[in-house]
């Protein structure tokens, strides 16, 4: 007996057999030889197991049976092992829907599966991640699936509050008109706003060509077809920023392309413990 493993073979859950401390948790089940070995087997894994956890029995005609649960599974619960222990996971059941559909992958896969469930309450909903780890035999069939679960609501909310933050932060870069640039303590661009990519399409030389995780300054001091003394003193001009020498640097500065044009740089750092600056670009043809 042997539970399968996450691809790329990463941590397995011990199963060797050590005394149960289940022993009214089978008592509306049919004790079979294997089952009782199985429950024997998974009862100091339960007890180990922080989150909440259950185990289920893989019944013909895809029919899941709980036989198993740790205590964490049933303080969430609120309700009591004798009543959770027996009990068959079915559609009447709200959310089961899609728990079936996982359970009946995982035992065909004879792989992990994880997925997301929320669960609706007066309280508001709950975001459940539950990870289904399939138990072999001897003759290499999933005959139990060992589910434990994770409360991720408070996750959830965080990764949705910093989702909004990232896309308000783009909607207000690209809501300038000016093209402009956000750089890391190094130089390197963080961000640009569509302004500043719509002006290197027209304009594909000098700083303009630098993309994220590249250096505008690296970009004008390598450009051999830029003007000398605008993309020098540009690139002068953001690396005295960025270490601190100058409060903030503004210069003209030219294209270097057939159809040339000006433009007023500005750079100004960033209020950030880490470094950085902004760079923006006046269009003064």
């Amino acid at each position: 007996m042997r539970v399968a493993e996450p691809p790329g073979g990463e941590s397995s859950i011990d199963l060797a057999a050590r005394p149960s401390r289940f022993p009214p948790l089978l008592s509306r089940v049919d004790r079979t030889t294997e089952l009782e070995a199985t429950v024997l087997a998974l009862s100091a894994t339960f007890d180990a197991v922080p989150d909440p956890a259950y185990l289920l029995l893989v019944e013909p005609d895809w029919r899941f049976r709980i036989v198993a649960v740790n205590a964490a599974y049933v303080r969430t619960a609120r309700a009591s092992a004798p009543d959770l222990v027996g009990r068959t996971v079915d559609t009447m059941t709200p959310g089961a829907s899609i728990s079936l559909q996982h359970y009946r992958r995982a035992v065909e896969e004879r792989a992990p599966v994880k997925y997301t469930r929320r669960l609706d309450s007066e309280q508001g909903p709950t975001l459940l991640e539950v990870t289904t780890h399939p138990i072999l035999d001897s003759h290499g069939k999933v005959r139990h699936l060992l589910c434990i679960t994770r409360d991720v609501t408070e996750a959830s909310l965080t990764r949705t509050r910093v989702d909004f933050t990232e896309r308000l932060g783009r909607a207000v870069l690209d809501s300038l008109h000016a093209p402009l640039a956000v750089l890391d303590a190094e130089g390197r661009i963080v961000s640009r706003n569509s302004a500043w990519v719509q002006v290197a399409k027209a304009h594909p030389a000098g700083c303009w060509r630098a993309v994220q995780g590249e250096s505008p300054a690296t970009a004008c001091e390598g450009d051999g077809a830029a003007p000398g003394a605008d993309a020098h003193g540009l690139a002068i001009g953001i690396a005295n920023v960025l270490s601190g020498e100058a409060p903030s640097f503004a210069c003209d500065y030219r294209t270097s392309d057939t159809s040339p044009s000006w433009w007023r740089a500005h750079v100004v750092p960033l209020s950030l413990s880490e470094g950085g600056a902004v760079i923006s670009f006046t269009d003064i043809s």
